[in-house]
């Protein structure tokens, strides 16, 4: 399954129709364009999906401001999971093991890594899961196999 395809079948839920990515950082973060030219981005550590963008100048400057760069990066947590885990391998994403809005700390021995798909498809699984939820809902995980 390509990236888009995941994107669509995990996240589609939100509203979208994916025309193609635009930009992937190293925690599986995407800027993606949608078939009706909004511009969407998915952060996975945040199980969130939202328009950044609704025109091309406005994703222009969204791109050029500077504290859009500093969160896009993530430096400082990409230098943490490069120390820990070593480079990346094509394909492949840093994640968070326990995502934020179910009480993962942006810590180093909350960093893993695991193919970019998996990061965003299991992300997108989840917060369709527990969208409807009140903040600080109880939940219980579990795993299937």
């Amino acid at each position: 399954m390509s990236l888009n395809d995941t994107i669509q079948s995990e996240w589609g839920w939100v509203g979208f129709d994916i025309d193609r990515v635009l930009m992937l950082n190293a925690f599986g973060n995407v800027l993606f364009l949608s078939q009706d030219g909004q511009y969407w981005r998915i952060c996975p550590e945040d199980l969130g999906c939202e328009i950044v963008a609704t025109t091309e100048a406005e994703y222009q400057a969204l791109l050029a401001d500077e504290e859009f760069q500093l969160d896009w990066e993530m430096e400082k947590l990409v230098e943490v999971a490069v120390d820990t885990w070593g480079a990346l391998p094509e394909g492949y994403s840093y994640c968070f093991k326990i995502w934020s809005p179910l009480g993962g700390e942006y810590a180093p021995d909350n960093i893993g890594m695991a193919p970019t798909a998996q990061v965003i498809g299991a992300a997108g699984n989840v917060a369709l899961q527990i969208k409807d939820l009140p903040d600080g809902a109880e939940i219980q995980v579990k795993v299937v196999d």
